[in-house]
């Protein structure tokens, strides 16, 4: 690939690689925002980000359950894959941390944040990659499904990293960034 490139005139430095889309939304994209001046957090308007995730738990709930089962996929460093998922309901959120405050424009500020979840799931597993979901998920309970399919409940430790745009005092929407493992 790097040959190609010099091949067509183009320095390979010019090329940057990005192994999520994520990590080229933050580079490229909200990395170049400029940070709210003066700083939110030392203003009176700097928001409860504890509060923010309590009150929209059912939504944050909800992204989980849409985003888990690809995180889950990746973090099993296997073909392992779940079905079914549902998120059964998560912890308080804990240690979380803001990220500056970026300006979108004169009326909208991105909000970036973390949060730490303890998450209990419901899910269904190929009986033949129960070995691999043991060393990854706290299994709880599992029953017979069918013959290649167990239901298992379990729980794990995630971060979950957030966006979220409000314009004044309103948010116009929240989405869920990236998931990683975490020690809990």
């Amino acid at each position: 690939m790097l040959r190609d490139l010099e091949h067509n005139g183009i320095a390979p430095s010019r090329v940057r690689f990005f192994k999520l889309l994520g990590d080229f939304i933050q580079q490229c994209a909200i990395d170049s925002l400029p940070v709210s001046s003066p700083p939110v957090e030392v203003t009176t308007d700097a928001p409860d980000y504890q509060q923010l995730l309590i009150d929209g738990q059912e939504f944050v709930e909800t992204l989980l359950a849409d985003a888990l089962p690809e995180f889950l996929h990746t973090i099993s460093h296997s073909d392992a894959r779940v079905e079914d998922l549902e998120v059964l309901g998560t912890g308080t959120p804990t240690d979380i941390l803001p990220s500056p405050i970026r300006r979108m424009d004169p009326e909208r500020r991105l909000l970036q944040f973390s949060a730490k979840y303890r998450v209990a799931l419901h899910l269904l597993i190929r009986r033949s990659d129960l070995a691999v979901w043991s060393q990854t998920l706290s299994l709880h309970l599992r029953e017979e499904w069918d013959e290649s399919r167990l239901r298992v409940q379990a729980t794990t430790a995630i971060k979950v990293f957030f966006h979220m745009i409000v314009r004044g005092e309103e948010t116009e929407g929240l989405s869920l960034a990236s998931i990683s493992p975490t020690d809990y």
